[in-house]
């Protein structure tokens, strides 16, 4: 799941996976964005959604999206 900041100066990008670090460092090596050198910059932060906590506010937060596809 993905969103833009505001004011539309960079966005997050959620990434759910069973792998480690290094399997999203290779996905976003990977990516079409930063191959072309059109992401000027990115950095990968864990998110532990497992938490009673997290997942609470994570749930509150995620039904402010729309999902498209």
């Amino acid at each position: 799941m993905g969103a833009p900041f505001y004011p539309y100066d960079g966005c997050a990008l959620l990434i759910e996976t069973e792998g480690d670090k290094k399997t999203v460092e290779d996905f976003v090596k990977n990516d079409p964005y930063v191959k072309s050198k059109i992401t000027s910059d990115f950095a990968i932060k864990e998110f532990d959604g497992a938490t009673v906590e997290m997942r609470k506010r994570f749930d509150r937060l995620s039904g402010d999206f729309v999902y498209r596809s």
